[in-house]
């Protein structure tokens, strides 16, 4: 989806989506008094003439179950107003619209995109905008679904292609429509290749300039091997999930902690604007002390890694400052520079909170939220040696597709 209409239909703060959005559908405020409230529904744009489509929005009225939860960018879920009424959104996106229902995910991924590559994709459970990891984001569900509309009642059946089904029922395995756990089997393979730092650097030139391609293994315990390691991953990136106890060790709560209680964002991590400005914020960096050694030695340990490859992966730890005196301690420098898509995840999210941007200080949870982005991606990073063999087995174990053009999936 694509709002282009200066955030006021995405929001960080529910009460101020809502606000705005009942004065807008507030038959009785009008349009004047809309535009003395510099109102950005107001805003002449292209392809958008403010008034005359807030008169086609009238024909509605505000619904509070059209305030949804919005995928803005990784790990960064916020809310949004949902209306089919065009222009409101630039691009609303029906169809994505009508593929959310409880137990639905996404596999997010790009077309191509002019900016830094990191990871290519991300896995989630609800729709976001077209710029979640680049210019050109992509969400492909898992299931098609097909919404009910009167008496008619809806139905799902699993995204996969022609192929893709054949290539599952020559293994032998039940009918992906009715099974889950088959019906998931290719897309945590996906992300479990997309994943793996070598896939990459392999791949670098085709991810920037087109739908990504990945390996499929020939033989079925190499893809069910290739398809929980694509589990961890989407555990790692799902925080509405408890990170799986067998993953890692709990010395991982100790990283990325705040210093202090003051949370007001003032290092100068973003400026105002229709599109918020990322700016230069502060970090300070430093060896890690014996303690936090100590902790990290654990933490490679209950994942099966040697102690040097350890340190290796993750670097020395940088502590980043909210304001003068408060910061988020120890967090890893590949941790600090991890980019999904090409947005740098943790420094990406600060710029939306700083306080000229947020106009309050963040809550105890939105700290807490930033601690806990640096568990997981900590957690992704130290599975890199794990994603690249799994990749390179899958790679030379490959699947070989019947002639014709496998066909995509839908999106």
């Amino acid at each position: 989806m694509t709002e282009s209409r200066g955030g006021v239909l995405i929001q960080i703060d529910k009460d101020k989506l809502a606000t705005q959005m009942k004065m807008y559908y507030d038959k009785s405020v009008s349009w004047d008094i809309l535009v003395q409230n510099e109102h950005k529904l107001t805003r002449k744009r292209a392809r958008f003439e403010p008034k005359k489509t807030r008169g086609k929005a009238l024909r509605e009225e505000y619904n509070d179950n059209r305030v949804i939860e919005y995928l803005a960018r990784p790990f960064d879920i916020q809310l949004a107003y949902y209306t089919s009424v065009r222009p409101v959104w630039k691009e609303y996106r029906p169809h994505l619209w009508g593929q959310r229902f409880d137990g639905q995910k996404f596999l997010i991924s790009h077309a191509s995109t002019s900016g830094h590559l990191g990871y290519p994709a991300f896995f989630a459970n609800t729709i976001g905008d077209c710029f979640v990891l680049s210019d050109h984001t992509v969400f492909f569900p898992v299931y098609d679904h097909v919404p009910s509309k009167g008496a008619l009642q809806g139905s799902k059946t699993a995204n996969l292609s022609k192929p893709c089904r054949l290539y599952l029922k020559n293994f032998g395995l039940p009918n992906p429509d009715s099974d889950e756990s088959v019906a998931l089997l290719p897309w945590l393979h996906a992300l479990a290749i997309f994943y793996s730092p070598k896939y990459i650097a392999e791949n670098g030139d085709m991810l920037k300039n087109d739908f990504l391609r990945l390996p499929m293994p020939e033989q079925l315990d190499l893809l069910q091997s290739s398809a929980k390691r694509g589990q961890d991953v989407a555990a790692a990136l799902d925080l509405k999930q408890p990170l799986p106890s067998e993953l890692v060790a709990d010395e991982i709560n100790s990283f990325g902690v705040p210093r202090d209680s003051e949370l007001g964002v003032t290092a100068g991590w973003g400026s105002p604007g229709d599109k918020v400005l990322p700016g230069k914020g502060r970090i300070e960096k430093r060896e890690w002390t014996a303690e936090e050694s100590s902790k990290l030695q654990k933490i490679f340990t209950s994942m099966q890694i040697d102690v040097k490859r350890g340190f290796e992966l993750i670097g020395n730890p940088m502590d980043v400052y909210l304001n003068k005196d408060n910061c988020w301690q120890g967090i890893p420098k590949a941790v600090w520079e991890c980019r999904i898509g090409s947005h740098q995840v943790i420094k990406k999210w600060l710029s939306y909170r700083e306080k000229k941007v947020l106009g309050r200080d963040i809550s105890v949870s939105e700290a807490e939220h930033v601690t806990e982005m640096v568990k997981r991606l900590t957690v992704i990073i130290l599975l890199g040696d794990s994603l690249d063999a799994n990749y390179e087995t899958c790679r030379d174990n490959a699947y070989e597709w019947p002639s014709q053009e496998p066909q995509q999936p839908k999106s």
